[in-house]
């Protein structure tokens, strides 16, 4: 997959306000975006923000036509796409009754991914996707483990007792509900 048009328009524009030829620009674009060409089917969103954002910063006084000031800076500043993905999952290994740490998290991954993806920072959407599916469904299972080890059905009675409390009176429990 290459850049869209409109993002090779902004690319050759921003090159071009920036007062770069050719070889300039693609040196930077293969510098700092990671992509020899506009068509090459190498490039990474990040990496076309991070040109941009170059140009932006360096080359045209912090404002590219066309865009608000700092536009491109902000944009590379601000969270990539599976950044959010990422908090999830450190969000679900820290619920679980017993935390994973980043090094387990990435053992797991690596397991999961049969060692293609090893490191939960650099994964691509798809096995972050998939590691957030395996630590839900690890939770309910150790929960569920939990459960059966204190008492079964009276833990989840209670759980789903403590659940509706907001919702009606008489939603109390004297055990201390594990999870």
């Amino acid at each position: 997959m290459s850049l869209t048009n409109g993002q090779k328009k902004a690319l050759h524009s921003a090159a071009r306000q920036a007062g770069l030829n050719d070889d300039q620009r693609r040196m930077i674009q293969k510098g700092i975006g990671g992509f020899d060409s506009a068509a090459a089917a190498g490039w990474s969103r990040d990496g076309f923000i991070r040109v941009m954002a170059h140009y932006e910063q360096e080359y045209c006084g912090g404002c590219l036509r066309g865009c608000t000031p700092h536009y491109w800076r902000d944009q590379a500043r601000g969270a990539g796409p599976n950044d959010r993905l990422r908090f999830a999952i450190r969000r679900e290994a820290a619920a679980l009754p017993e935390p994973m740490t980043p090094e387990q998290l990435d053992a797991f991954l690596s397991r999961m991914s049969g060692g293609k993806e090893t490191d939960v920072v650099a994964a691509g959407f798809y096995w972050l996707s998939r590691l957030f599916d395996g630590l839900k469904a690890l939770g309910a299972r150790r929960r569920r483990e939990l459960a059966a080890e204190i008492g079964g059905r009276e833990v989840e009675e209670c759980a789903a007792a403590l659940a509706t409390a907001g919702d009606e009176e008489g939603g109390e429990c004297d055990e201390e509900v594990p999870f």
